[in-house]
């Protein structure tokens, strides 16, 4: 996509076909939402790659752009939420804690923070400025269209199998590597900067003894 490598529309048909069959997986008549991890991993593909993408499609197709995060936000509001205890955090000085996030909402609420920043991001790799000259001059592609088959319709109403499927799922489906949360995040900076590392050591103990009782 950088330097017109890929057609803009064709990333946009891309995303919408990922939507679309993460949408279906979770429709309680058409689909089986004890895949929900695998509708999870399409919309992950999704986020995941608009770090790198995200200004290119926000300059040249806004609207088509604009009608994928909707589509996403749309996802996030009717997907399982799912308690993580990676996402768990020490209390605030009020003496409680924050509203758990699991690991899709996470991801989703960074992407917002990325675009309300402009998708401006400075770890971000660009080895493509080298040789943009020779890539705008030369042709420009369309991926493929992708196909996602979807899970087997579940008609089974026994528990125990229902538990099995699900955690197949799981395991076909796992999510990505994340951030280990302790500190809230208005907080992370002034912490890394008061604890050395024999500190958190200490701390990380002490969270995962917490969590794990």
């Amino acid at each position: 996509m950088c330097s017109k490598v890929v057609v803009p529309n064709s990333i946009i048909e891309t995303f919408e076909a990922l939507l679309s069959s993460a949408a279906t997986i979770l429709d309680e008549e058409t689909g089986n939402p004890l895949w929900q991890p695998c509708a999870d991993f399409y919309v992950y593909c999704i986020l995941a790659s608009l770090p790198w993408g995200g200004p290119e499609l926000f300059e040249q197709v806004p609207d088509e752009f604009e009608r994928v995060l909707v589509g996403i936000q749309s996802y996030i509001g009717i997907r399982r939420h799912f308690d993580d205890i990676a996402f768990s955090i020490f209390e605030t000085d009020e003496g409680h804690s924050p509203n758990k996030k699991d690991f899709m909402e996470d991801l989703w609420e960074r992407i917002q923070v990325l675009s309300r920043n402009g998708w401006k991001v400075k770890s971000v790799p660009k080895p493509h400025l080298s040789f943009e000259a020779q890539l705008v001059a030369g042709k420009s592609h369309r991926l493929s269209p992708i196909s996602c088959p979807p899970p087997t319709l579940s008609l089974s109403s026994s528990e125990i199998l229902k538990g099995q499927e699900k955690h197949e799922a799981d395991l076909k489906y796992p999510q990505r590597l994340r951030r280990l949360h302790i500190f809230p995040t208005n907080k992370a900076e002034v912490f890394l900067q008061i604890y050395d590392y024999k500190h958190f050591s200490a701390l990380i103990a002490m969270f995962s003894i917490r969590n794990l009782n």
